[in-house]
């Protein structure tokens, strides 16, 4: 989606843009319309992605006092959870938008907070760490600072990697310029940070922005490895860029490394 919007809002007008919209369309399409299909034969409900948004939805959701869960019990099939999940996130933006404010708040700075899923699972097997699984929330918060052993050092690993890569993409995003590209990186993040902040969220769904990050975070070393291409660039786009990555390593490593579990 973010790779069709960017192509969407190219700049002019003309067949090239027409036929690289219907590219985009037809891989998103070709991806999902199996799975919509294969969702509508068995459950009665065209799903494009899996239930996990939905389910999400009502347990991270749910009104202040009520059980996601037991909402979901009652709600028997998956079109009546899908339903379930529609009216939920109804009532969270009209009925209790202070509570859903705090909690969107809360999502940020785990998708924005150190990895746990990887991490936990590494701990439960060497260092016999047993997380608090209740809900995303508690394993979140529960595993946001393992401790001392392999699955802190994975941790640790996984977190200074991210500062590193994300670092190398906003540079990379400043030395590309306008273009195609840096449009998408900019909708995916801002299709993440929505989706993540409306249902769930833990630092690992970072890597969608993987196909996006991974072609600037190559140019920025391109050109700061390569000295003639560093000399080929505009000085002053070289400072911009290097201010770019302080900034993104900046955020990143305080949100990572630093802050407590919200």
């Amino acid at each position: 989606m973010a790779a069709l919007f960017a192509v969407l809002l190219r700049p002019g007008t003309g067949p090239r843009r027409a036929a690289a919209a219907a590219a985009a369309l037809a891989v998103l399409l070709a991806a999902t319309a199996p799975w919509a299909a294969r969702n509508l034969q068995r459950h009665g409900v065209p799903l494009l992605t899996g239930s996990f948004g939905h389910l999400s939805v009502v347990v991270d959701n749910a009104p202040p006092g009520e059980s996601g869960w037991l909402l979901l019990q009652r709600a028997e099939g998956l079109p009546a959870k899908v339903r379930l999940s529609r009216e939920i996130l109804r009532r969270a933006l009209l009925e209790y938008p202070a509570v859903t404010a705090g909690r969107a708040l809360d999502r940020l700075r785990m998708l924005l907070g150190p990895e746990v899923m990887l991490p936990s699972w590494v701990a439960t097997g060497f260092d016999r760490y047993e997380p608090d699984s209740r809900s995303n929330v508690a394993l979140v918060r529960d595993a946001w600072r393992l401790p001392p052993g392999a699955g802190r050092a994975v941790q640790l690993l996984v977190g200074v990697a991210g500062v590193a890569l994300f670092a190398l993409a906003a540079a990379g995003a400043a030395l590309a310029g306008p273009g195609a590209l840096r449009r998408a990186a900019l909708l995916q993040a801002l299709l993440l940070v929505a989706a993540t902040a409306l249902t769930v969220a833990v630092g690992r769904y970072r890597l969608a922005l993987l196909p996006f990050a991974l072609p600037l975070a190559g140019l920025a070393l391109a050109t700061w490895l390569d000295p003639a291409q560093r000399a080929a660039t505009d000085p002053a786009r070289r400072r911009r860029a290097l201010r770019a990555a302080l900034a993104t390593a900046g955020l990143l490593a305080l949100t990572i490394l630093v802050l407590p579990a919200p």
